[in-house]
Formats: C-alpha cells, sequence, structure tokens
C-alpha cells in the first residue's frame, strides 16, 4: 500500500525529489518548491485558459443558435463565384455592384448568421452550396484582417485570415 501524502507533504516530497535529482542540496529546497509552485501556477493558468476558450465556444452555440431565426428567405443568394480570399471576395462583389441597374440592391457577403440560418433552415447542405468553408461578411471582434467562414457541410463557424485563407463565396442581397 502506498503512503497518502496531503498536497503540502506532496510538494515537500517532490522538492526533495527534485532537490535529490538535481543535486541541488538542501540549500536548493526553496529553489525546489519555488519552481514546483511555478509549475503549478503554470498548470492552473492553462486551467483557465482552456475554460476561456470553452466559454467562447459555448457563446459561439448560443450566437449559432440565434441565427435560425433570421429570415434567410427573403434574401436573394447570387451565383457561386468560386475559392477565393477574403480580400479577393470584397474586390469582385464591388466590381459586380458596379454594373447594377437602377433600383438594384447592392450585393454583399452574407453575414455568419445567415449562412447558420440557411443551413439550419435547409437541415444540412443548402441547394447551391457544396459541402465547403464560405466568407461571410462578419469579422470576430479584436481580430483585424479575419472575418468568420462557415462550414456549409456541418453548419460549424471558424474565423481565418482573410488574406491567405481560401473559401468559397456566394453573394446575397
Amino acid at each position: 500500500m502506498s503512503e497518502k501524502f496531503e498536497p503540502q507533504e506532496y510538494r515537500d516530497d517532490l522538492a526533495k525529489s527534485l532537490v535529490t535529482k538535481r543535486g541541488l542540496g538542501e540549500d536548493g529546497r526553496e529553489l525546489a518548491k519555488d519552481q514546483l509552485e511555478l509549475e503549478k501556477d503554470t498548470v492552473e493558468y492553462k486551467r483557465a485558459e482552456i475554460q476561456h476558450k470553452e466559454d467562447n465556444l459555448i457563446a459561439k452555440e448560443e450566437k449559432s443558435d440565434k441565427a435560425e431565426s433570421i429570415e434567410s428567405s427573403k434574401l436573394e443568394w447570387g451565383p457561386e463565384l468560386g475559392q477565393m480570399s477574403w480580400n479577393t471576395a470584397q474586390s469582385k462583389i464591388e466590381k459586380l455592384n458596379k454594373d447594377l441597374k437602377k433600383g438594384e440592391k447592392p450585393w454583399r457577403l452574407p453575414t455568419k448568421d445567415e449562412l447558420v440560418a440557411e443551413f439550419n433552415k435547409a437541415g444540412g447542405t443548402p441547394a447551391g452550396f457544396q459541402r465547403d468553408y464560405y466568407w461571410s461578411g462578419t469579422t470576430p471582434p479584436g481580430y483585424s484582417g479575419y472575418a468568420y467562414d462557415v462550414n456549409m457541410g456541418s453548419g460549424g463557424v471558424g474565423d481565418s485570415s482573410g488574406d491567405y485563407a481560401y473559401s468559397r463565396v456566394r453573394c446575397v442581397r
């Protein structure tokens, strides 16, 4: 049967082990204890970081649930323009809007919520879409140069670099 250590006794035992393994001698015991405390703080920081990421994912899921209530049926979906960077998509849409007839609404990238709502409405990949990522016109707060993209094969939402990532493009108005 192994000995059961209380947390402080366990840290003292680990410190002794570190002192012995590293040849620090008895004077190094406090140094080893400090190192263990630092490692413990690092683990606690990592746990907090993971919890923060989990909280953000839950918040994103809640926002995606709200997207179902958007009336995507009122949108006019344009043809697929292909796969390109977000910045290229913005340029192509700008060019499309130069040729509008009087009274026509301008084209734009759909919002993240509009894409998710379209996926949810179809119960999977909607007609006219491929099972791939599509750019949205929504940018994450605090992340300059990034935009949300929605996987129209799963309904999942991510964010990618507007310069380097390539997703598919469909315009709406």
